[in-house]
């Protein structure tokens, strides 16, 4: 039910508001791709994947094929996989991360806005930066609270990343809050919520497969462009569904709704 109803919304967002959320799909999309590649490059992955690619080559060429054969010839170039990078080189993936993680926290914050019918702007995709310090601590303390769990087994990190999923669009709605207590009333909101927000999820799990099924012939996300925004926007109405009614200030409704 909420996976339907929030999907609906989201596609009428997109129908009555598309001249403010498609440019702004576009230059989230840019500036995601711009950060991906760069943090590629310095993260040393680009690197991984090409002598990955040399290594299984040189297996092909000597007739390795056994997996103890093929376990042997990568232990033996562990150095050559996995080359060391420079500290600077380090430092700047790190700094592209976070500035890749509050890309990803400002388009939430600018779907929350659309989902509420209010007026938008490009600018509004640097929402994120009205309070970066707070922001990245939060985002920082979500994904390694997750990330703990997750090491214990599977699914208390799923269910950490349900309970947590709503910090963000609490951050925004109060930014007075601290990032423990966005935290905190986020889990609150959740509760007996997470089979429905799973469902949310799932209902675009096969279509960010097929997203990157596309992108893998195209070498451009096509199908990126209508998706981001249609996923966004449904997790900002099932978030605005968690809210007490009248909870938030709302624009005027779109004409089909009148």
């Amino acid at each position: 039910m909420e996976l339907f109803k929030s999907k609906w919304e989201a596609r009428l967002d997109m129908r009555h508001n598309r001249k403010a959320i498609f440019p702004a799909a576009l230059v989230y999309l840019v500036f995601l791709v711009l950060f991906s590649l760069l943090i590629a490059h310095f993260s040393g992955a680009n690197t991984f994947a090409r002598n990955l690619t040399a290594l299984m080559e040189k297996a092909r060429l000597n007739g390795l094929s056994t997996q103890e054969e093929l376990a042997r010839l990568l232990n033996e170039n562990l150095e050559f996989l996995f080359p060391t990078i420079s500290t600077s080189a380090a430092v700047m993936t790190v700094v592209l991360s976070l500035l890749y993680a509050l890309v990803n926290a400002g388009f939430s914050g600018f779907c929350l806005l659309a989902s509420r019918r209010q007026k938008t702007s490009l600018r509004d995709l640097f929402i994120s930066l009205e309070h970066p310090f707070k922001m990245l601590l939060l985002l920082i303390l979500q994904y390694v609270l997750i990330w703990l769990l997750s090491l214990c087994f599977v699914l208390p990190g799923i269910i950490a990343a349900c309970r947590w999923s709503q910090a963000v669009f609490i951050h925004y709605d109060h930014p007075d809050y601290s990032p423990w207590r966005c935290l905190r009333e986020s889990a609150k909101i959740m509760k007996g919520r997470k089979m429905p927000f799973i469902t949310v999820v799932l209902g675009f799990f096969f279509l960010f497969l097929l997203d990157q099924f596309v992108s893998a012939f195209f070498y451009v996300p096509i199908l990126r462009l209508y998706l981001s925004p249609l996923f966004g926007l449904t997790m900002a109405h099932f978030y605005n569904h968690l809210l007490p009614e009248g909870s938030f200030e709302e624009g005027p409704p779109y004409p089909a709704e009148a």
